[in-house]
């Protein structure tokens, strides 16, 4: 252990400083005298504990785990192989990336990078916020006293959903796409494409999808989810022969994990051929012959 007592005491355990006067001067300008903290470059691996507070002027990387009592803020990037916890405010120019769970008492902010977690909980006591994207894929994001946002905007407890249908009749083949011109609300976190039948999800998680078609068919066929062009296991529907004047109803709700970048799409697989009703029946205003909703439930 390497233990050096200045303004605050900086605990370093299964890390090599090699020479540390001149690892500091190096990276300060100004040898052994490094501010509040610890070293404005870079440890490559153990662990490091923080008394007082961080200051980071280039990067951090560190192999184990970070821990500090007081504020960790900087100007560069923050990269720990395990968690990060911080009893203060978590601030840095660039990424936070934390291969364990990212904790801090105060706000965690990265102004022009992003906040990734790939194995573990973003967790603060007060907002989170990137210029980039927060990312969560093993675990959860939550900020219960202030608001999560990254650069598709404010997040919210949900993070991602959307809804969109149409209320136009529709005629789809084997191997077509249902279209969904119009948006339920306001979108947040789901892209849909120019030909409104393909969309792209901005955050990883497990994600709620629903869709719902009011149909007429002569034959057999059937309506399937797909991501990345392939069918979603569970997300197919096989439509019934409604026969000259009847119409029937599909509708589906499946859990289906996504990554960042994943895309979906409601195609008619089967051989037959579906036309959508949007009639309402005698007196009612015309109906959405097919609808579909993203909600994402867990990151």
């Amino acid at each position: 252990m390497y233990k050096i007592t200045q303004k605050h005491t900086i605990a370093l355990i299964l890390g090599s400083l090699l020479c540390f006067s001149d690892l500091v001067a190096s990276c300060c300008g100004k040898k052994n005298k490094c501010f509040n903290s610890v070293i404005a470059c870079s440890i490559a691996a153990g662990y490091l504990r923080v008394v007082g507070n961080t200051q980071i002027d280039n990067n951090l990387n560190v192999g184990g785990t970070i821990s500090a009592t007081g504020n960790i803020s900087g100007g560069g990037t923050l990269v720990i192989t395990g968690g990060i916890t911080d009893n203060g405010p978590l601030v840095v120019s660039g990424d936070i990336t934390g291969g364990g769970t990212i904790t801090a008492a105060g706000n965690i902010t990265s102004t022009g990078g992003s906040i990734t977690a790939p194995a573990g909980n973003i967790s603060s006591g007060g907002t989170i916020t990137a210029g980039g994207n927060i990312t969560s894929t093993g675990g959860n994001i939550s900020a219960p006293a202030g608001v999560v946002s990254d650069a598709n905007g404010s997040i919210g407890d949900l993070l991602t959903y959307g809804g969109w249908f149409n209320t136009a009749s529709q005629v789809a083949g084997s191997g077509n796409l249902f279209l969904f011109p119009t948006a339920t609300g306001t979108p947040n976190g789901i892209a849909i494409n120019g030909g409104n039948n393909t969309f792209t999800v901005t955050r990883a998680g497990q994600y709620l999808m629903m869709y719902h078609v009011v149909y007429t068919a002569i034959t057999l066929s059937a309506i399937s989810l797909q991501q990345n062009a392939n069918n979603v296991v569970g997300g197919t529907v096989v439509t019934g022969v409604t026969g000259a004047g009847n119409v029937f109803e599909a509708s589906n709700a499946v859990f289906v994990n996504a990554a960042i970048g994943d895309q979906f799409r409601l195609e008619v697989s089967g051989a037959g051929t579906i036309t959508t009703d949007v009639t309402g029946g005698p007196g009612l205003s015309a109906i959405a012959g097919a609808s579909i909703t993203f909600v994402r439930i867990h990151g």
